[in-house]
Order: C-alpha cells, then structure tokens, then sequence
C-alpha cells in the first residue's frame, strides 16, 4: 500500500506543509483550480496530465514519480484518473467534532427556511461583507460581494447562488485545515456568522 510508505508520507507532509503556507485559501485555492480544470465534463476527476498541471497551477511542484505516488494513492479503480474531492479530503483532513458542531449552527442558522439549502436571500442580514477591501474602497457593494461569496462553492459553469450543507461543510473543511488552533477556528465562526458555541437553546 502506496500510502504506508515513509517516502509517501513525506510528501504528503511537504504538502501539506506548502497548504498551510497559503493560509485559509490554501486547499480551498487548490479545490477551485481542480474545479475549473473538470469544467469539460464535470465528473470531478482529472487524469495525471490534469492533476499534475493543477498542482503547479497552484504553486506546488511534484516530480514524475512523485505525481506517479498520488495516482497510486487516490485512483481507487485503477483506470488512470483522480477523484480530486478525495485527494482534497485526504490532505485536509476531516473538521473535529467540536468545529463541526460550529459549522452546523451555522448553517442552521442561515438556513432560515430550513430546506437544506442556503441563498443569497438568506445569507442577507447575516453575513457582513462590511469589511471586504474592495467594499471599503468603494468599489464594490455589499451584496456584490455576498453574491461573490457564495458563487465560489460553485463550479465554473454552474453559478446558482445555492449552497447545500455539504458543501459549506466542505468549504469549512478546507479553511480549517490551515487553522491549528480550535479556539481560533471557533472565535472566528462566532463573528463572520454572529453565533455562540455555547449560547443557551432553551
């Protein structure tokens, strides 16, 4: 098993490691760049071609055999291409329990219709784009960059300002595989979404 290997495991944390250098947009930056290149048949797979070119896209240059270990790693079927959902998964990480916890309140909260998915509608009121650089500048409006925000869970071509539980979950994933510090994390979720961990709910 390619992944037991302690070369494998020291790519991974070089990785990794490059990942946590881009900050919160790192493995969210990386999933956009994936997505863009699966525009053709959205299938969210890619072949080697594909997925050592998005690697580079990206800042973060494998060798050939390095490449070759990963396709080892994430092509389940053995058919030559990659489900990069996996691949991103497997190098962020799963959210802990306790930053989950903030994640579905979150999204519980914004949900207001309580139909599973989040709208622009619904995020109105709630998430403050006040302090975006380009709101204060003046160059953009508040909505625009609601409207901004909530486009970057979609793909290239489908842009339905709709976002589903898993995909904020997703979202949060990638965000929080830059982020060490639970209590940060947590500080953070309580003021983009005005929420409290441990508020009463009587």
């Amino acid at each position: 098993e390619v992944r037991r290997t302690s070369k494998f495991q020291a790519l991974i944390t070089r990785m990794r490691k490059h990942f946590m250098k881009r900050g919160a947009r790192g493995i969210h930056g990386l999933a956009t760049i994936f997505r863009q290149m699966d525009s053709f048949d959205g299938n969210r797979k890619l072949d080697k071609a594909e997925f050592i070119d998005g690697l580079q896209k990206f800042g973060l240059d494998v060798s050939r055999d390095e490449a070759e270990q990963l396709l080892k790693a994430y092509d389940r079927n053995n058919d030559g291409v990659i489900s990069y959902d996996e691949f991103i998964r497997g190098m962020r990480g799963s959210l802990n329990s306790r930053r989950l916890k903030l994640v579905m309140k979150a999204f519980k909260k914004l949900d207001k219709t309580g139909d599973g998915v989040i709208t622009v509608e619904d995020m109105r009121g709630v998430f403050s784009a006040k302090h975006h650089p380009k709101v204060i500048s003046g160059e953009m409006k508040e909505d625009d960059a609601l409207e901004i925000f909530v486009n970057s869970f979609d793909g290239p071509k489908t842009k339905d300002a709709r976002v589903h539980l898993d995909e904020f979950e997703d979202y949060y994933s990638n965000i929080s595989s830059s982020i060490d510090d639970d209590e940060y994390f947590v500080r953070m979720m309580e003021k983009v979404w005005n929420i409290e961990e441990y508020e009463y709910e009587g």
